[in-house]
């Protein structure tokens, strides 16, 4: 509230809990919130309820454009594999630059008609080798792989 009546100050961070930053996101707030991290730094950190030290989903947080998205790193979850797999796109320097499109005016997290123009990625995947197959009823061997997109809603 305090930004949107004085407006953004550069040197200033923000810190949420993941309930508010996900309540922002929801409530059809997440162009606001975009804009706020082109200005503002902040960073979104787990909910105090999560004693079993869990993790949140990062991505909406990362569509967003959330500089700094806390984990509990003792947990080897979908979460943290999401989180090492973004930062090895930048050799694990810690920081990885939000693609060009995410400062567009157009550009809604939560809709994918702010991405015309933008070039899908296309994805290829061989199988090379297979362990701990399990046999169907006659004794053959089902080689099928379950592949899981994770990203905006609307990606496929």
């Amino acid at each position: 509230e305090r930004i949107r009546q004085k407006g953004f100050i550069y040197n200033e961070m923000s810190s949420f809990p993941e309930t508010k930053a996900e309540k922002v996101i929801c409530q059809q707030e997440s162009k606001f919130f975009l804009k706020y991290h082109q200005f503002q730094f902040s960073r979104v950190y787990p909910k105090g309820q999560r004693i079993d030290s869990s993790n949140y989903n990062p991505v909406p947080i990362w569509n967003t454009g959330c500089q700094m998205v806390a984990l509990n790193y003792q947990t080897p979850d979908k979460a943290m594999q999401l989180n090492q797999s973004k930062f090895r796109l930048n050799g694990n320097c810690g920081y990885v630059l939000r693609p060009d499109f995410m400062f567009r005016s157009d550009y809604e997290p939560t809709e994918p008609s702010g991405l015309l123009g933008v070039e899908p990625e296309s994805i290829s995947i061989q199988v090379i080798a297979a362990r701990h197959l399990i046999r169907s009823g006659r004794g053959t061997t089902s080689p099928f792989v379950d592949i899981e997109l994770l990203g905006a809603d609307y990606d496929t």
